[in-house]
């Protein structure tokens, strides 16, 4: 058995052990679960209560609306869960002083974290799965028309590389402190700094196009808009939960971000830029005792 595997066979004895592991199984569910029934309820309400005359195209344009609006909730409150939960990852074995024990042991630094990041894409699957599941669910009990498996499969794609980048950079946090309580409150301050740093330079960055461009429209407004803005909207992972509205241009009339294909690129540079953050960070960790006091203890023990 290799080394990776070994690490990840322990890191998924130590998740399951963990009660903690079961409940934010049941909480991933208890969320897609209030979020579906509002969605199913907002769009039946907006078929009732209405035009009398509902077309093919406005039954499939709140369809979009209400795959869009589903997704777009679950992706952002599950982005927030997995960065807590990645910050978790390797801080719980640091402050347990587990992970510089079995780095004693000559353990390959990065063996012992792509196991834990293989283990968090996992999870990311899963949830994926059981907000899958529970709209379906919700829709069919109540005899709401969907979309075809090609959309619902569309709308995944962003909820699921926020999900991967978010996880990506709670890992790496998971690197720079040794208590879990420390490493969680870091991961919120961080999310909501991303946050706060997004509305503020959109709505900066819209302001500024309008103001020097009056004629500019949903359609081209990255293009007039200036470099400084450009960078601290792209430069920020909270971007990517815009992705659905992109791919399933539900509101043709609202600014979108990126085409599908951008949004990937995007979504990916995030991805092997907290890959790395995380790794280097991580090569610093020290051993439970130096490579000197090691040695010795084997010589003395020989």
């Amino acid at each position: 058995m290799s080394e990776f595997q070994t690490h990840f066979r322990k890191d998924v004895k130590l998740l399951t052990s963990d009660t903690l592991f079961i409940f934010l199984l049941v909480l991933l569910g208890v969320l897609s679960f209030f979020i579906a029934v509002t969605t199913c309820t907002s769009y039946v309400w907006s078929m009732t209560g209405g035009s009398s005359v509902v077309t093919q195209h406005a039954l499939e344009l709140a369809q979009k609306s209400a795959l869009v609006n589903y997704w777009s909730s679950v992706g952002n409150i599950f982005m927030v869960l997995f960065l807590a939960a990645a910050a978790m990852a390797i801080s719980v074995e640091k402050e347990s002083g587990m992970s510089r024990y079995i780095l004693t042991f000559r353990a390959r630094k990065p063996a012992f974290y792509l196991s834990k990041l293989l283990l968090l894409m996992i999870l990311v699957a899963i949830a994926l799965v059981i907000a899958l599941v529970v709209y379906l669910v919700v829709f069919s009990f109540m005899d709401v028309p969907m979309l075809d498996a090609s959309s619902l499969a569309a709308s995944m794609l962003f909820p699921a590389l926020g999900m991967m980048v978010f996880a990506t950079l709670g890992l790496a946090l998971s690197t720079f402190a040794t208590k879990k309580g420390a490493v969680i409150a870091l991961a919120v301050v961080v999310y909501m700094a991303l946050t706060i740093l997004s509305s503020f330079s959109i709505a900066m960055g819209s302001q500024a196009v309008y103001r020097d461009h009056p004629t500019a429209g949903p359609n081209n407004l990255t293009e007039f808009m200036p470099l400084e803005y450009k960078l601290l909207i792209y430069g920020n992972p909270i971007i990517i939960s815009q992705g659905t509205s992109a791919i399933l241009d539900a509101n043709s009339g609202s600014w979108h971000p990126f085409d599908a294909g951008g949004g990937v690129v995007l979504s990916v540079a995030f991805f092997i830029v907290f890959l790395v953050l995380g790794l280097l960070s991580f090569s610093r960790e020290r051993m439970e005792h130096s490579w000197l006091t090691t040695v010795k203890g084997i010589r003395k023990r020989a």
